[in-house]
């Protein structure tokens, strides 16, 4: 419990502390500033197979690199029932890569990919690609995550547990805000 509250707790500050920019500057061209901070924050729904109750959110700080090309740090929750775990809450860490094609038109096509673990009761391994576009600081994505995670079963007749891994695939569908 106090690590799902931790977790939470860092993903709310994470998404709220989006002011790292200089205060008091004077402003920089894109030529005099190609690398700077850069946060994405995205909700939306994975669903596996005929499960399309879990929500989601991230949020991403990283650098981006000439507005083409972001690398970044994600926390993220999800909530609702994966096959076999019923109901539950997990926190996917994980490193993310996203390139925007057109980086300087008011709409880019981007491509994203992520890979880290997973927290929750049941520890596991996180993965995503993804395409979408970012219109302005608005963003959507469609994505294929795969999911492995830690399960034990409890059988109460024979009163033994077996322990297993649940491997996930499915898809997302995210929408969010990008802050450069």
């Amino acid at each position: 419990m106090k690590s799902t509250l931790f977790a939470f707790s860092l993903f709310l500050f994470t998404s709220l502390s989006l002011s790292a920019q200089e205060q008091g500057a004077e402003e920089k061209t894109e030529k005099e500033k190609p690398i700077r901070y850069s946060n994405i924050t995205e909700l939306g729904v994975i669903g596996f197979a005929a499960i399309w109750d879990i929500l989601g959110g991230t949020t991403a700080n990283g650098i981006s690199i000439n507005k083409e090309h972001f690398v970044g740090m994600c926390v993220g929750v999800g909530l609702g029932r994966l096959p076999h775990v019923y109901s539950t809450a997990y926190f996917p860490l994980f490193a993310n890569y996203r390139y925007y094609f057109i980086p300087n038109g008011k709409s880019s096509p981007h491509v994203d990919m992520a890979v880290g673990g997973i927290l929750s009761n049941n520890n596991g391994f996180y993965s995503s690609f993804a395409i979408g576009f970012r219109a302005r600081n608005f963003t959507f994505s469609l994505g294929i995550p795969f999911i492995a995670m830690s399960c034990q079963t409890d059988n109460r007749i024979s009163k033994t547990s077996e322990h297993h891994w649940d491997y996930l695939c499915g898809a997302t569908i995210k929408m969010g805000f990008t802050f450069f």
